[in-house]
């Protein structure tokens, strides 16, 4: 079995592997360099893929990377309303970037991005949805929500105080937006997470407790 560098990608992947049926659409959104995605194209290489990205030059990069006729990149930022947004590309932590400023001390470059809702796109036969857009989980889960009551999907992502607090919500909401589709939230010790639990991980500073997955109860 392959061993990656991260701690949580040891737990996902294999739990994937194993509980993602074939042939479902996978959604990244907040993809990046596409990394996490081609890690999971691996087991499922012949499945429908949507990757959203809105930095431009990375969407450029993964358009360039992902060529196949299942793989279709978006380069727009997610979130539950559709419109044109800043979008500050952290020139430090290039991870850290998305719709708010998170470091008072960061530098960063503005740009406007496209949003709009996951839900728009009509996609089909969804089985699997990642989130890493560093706090604006909320809305985008939101944007979001048709999709997963339809097709009960599967959804991977992280969540962490450090990131919520500048968007003035916090984990206590993302567990009773599952809750309310009858959904239940795992911890990557795959253990099921209580409201209070779920708080507990999101404060830590452990990115491994900033990983969770959600599935139907």
């Amino acid at each position: 079995m392959k061993t990656y560098k991260r701690k949580e990608d040891n737990v996902i992947f294999p739990w994937l592997q194993k509980h993602l049926q074939s042939q479902t659409t996978i959604v990244d959104i907040g993809a990046r360099k596409g990394n996490w995605y081609r890690e999971i194209a691996v087991f499922f290489p012949d499945s429908e893929a949507h990757l959203f990205e809105p930095t431009p030059n990375i969407v450029d990069h993964i358009t360039r990377k992902f060529k196949k006729e299942t793989q279709h990149i978006h380069g727009i930022a997610l979130s539950n309303e559709k419109g044109t947004l800043d979008f500050h590309i952290d020139l430090e932590l290039g991870g850290w970037s998305g719709l708010i400023q998170q470091r008072e001390n960061g530098q960063y470059k503005t740009i406007q991005v496209e949003v709009n809702t996951l839900d728009s796109f009509k996609l089909k036969n969804v089985g699997l949805i990642k989130i890493d857009v560093e706090g604006n989980e909320l809305k985008t889960i939101q944007g979001a929500e048709k999709t997963i009551k339809k097709y009960k999907p599967i959804v991977y992502f992280e969540c962490a105080d450090v990131h919520m607090i500048n968007y003035n919500y916090g984990s206590g909401e993302i567990f009773d937006f599952f809750n309310n589709l009858n959904m239940q939230i795992l911890d990557l010790d795959l253990n099921i997470c209580t409201r209070e639990q779920l708080q507990e991980h999101t404060a830590s500073k452990s990115s491994f407790y900033h990983n969770f997955i959600a599935i139907p109860k």
